[in-house]
């Protein structure tokens, strides 16, 4: 296992924003994406919405992608679809609100594709909304966090200690939301949610400054609301601004996903 002494020194020490600011992404960063070729990358939830749209994205710069959903039989479509179009995936179906599926999910990735480099932590679930916290459902709370924090965690962590076995510095994206930002009033009807993406760029901090000294970037973006089968099924866009293309989110995950190590380790990006 690697030591201290290995550590990459743009990861060290240095002056980072404060914990949960969020900076914009730089001009013209759509075209600052770079290469991805040969590189395994397991993207979590990417059997629809943004996730497929990424797992297409990057199959197209030349990545492996492994494709994950809950349905096992949407993920081999997804993987099928990429194999279609001359691209390269796998497919594995695991439900993260169990525990100890995260972890699994990335062991076959790695058993399947021989390494991991990179772990887009992009699955999440998003409870009925228009919903105080006091008349939530137990139940739905506790899905909300063992998916959209714990399962996370469970994958980083599991990435992190292969990377380090096998001394590949990689790099981890966490997927995080606009709902997350405590600069503005928190948005009403989805607490649960919203708890969950602000303790998720709390995991990603401490992943940071604790992988970081091994030269493995850690890295979160706040996605804006997109257009994707979950939100349509709990918004009215009538009287909301409309979402965006999910192929805006995928193309942030691309560009977090090769953007120079110290320009997004330890940080937030969003538009």
């Amino acid at each position: 296992m690697s030591s201290k002494q290995d550590a990459s020194p743009t990861l060290r020490q240095r002056s980072d924003p404060p914990r949960g600011h969020a900076e914009r992404l730089p001009p013209q960063w759509q075209n600052d994406i770079g290469s991805l070729a040969g590189k395994v990358v397991l993207i979590t939830g990417s059997t629809r919405g943004i996730g497929r749209a990424a797992a297409r994205a990057f199959a197209e710069r030349s990545a492996y992608v492994m494709v994950h959903g809950r349905d096992k039989a949407r993920a081999e479509a997804v993987a099928a679809e990429i194999s279609a179009t001359g691209g390269r995936a796998g497919s594995h179906a695991a439900d993260l609100a169990r525990p100890g599926e995260a972890r699994r999910l990335v062991e076959a990735t790695i058993r399947e594709a021989g390494r991991l480099d990179l772990l887009i932590n992009n699955g999440a679930v998003l409870p009925p909304l228009a919903c105080p916290p006091w008349a939530a459902d137990d139940a739905e709370w506790a899905d909300v966090v063992a998916t959209n924090v714990t399962a996370p965690f469970e994958a980083s962590v599991a990435a992190v200690r292969w990377m380090l076995e096998a001394k590949r510095p990689g790099r981890i994206v966490n997927v995080s939301s606009e709902v997350a930002n405590l600069d503005k009033s928190p948005p009403l009807g989805c607490a649960s949610y919203g708890i969950s993406k602000i303790a998720l760029e709390g995991v990603a901090a401490y992943l940071a400054a604790e992988a970081g000294a091994f030269g493995i970037v850690v890295t979160t973006v706040r996605v804006p609301t997109s257009d994707t089968d979950m939100i349509k099924l709990r918004y009215d866009w009538k009287s909301r601004p409309p979402p965006r293309d999910p192929a805006l989110g995928a193309a942030m995950y691309l560009w977090a996903a090769t953007a120079p190590a110290a320009t997004v380790h330890a940080r937030i990006h969003s538009l």
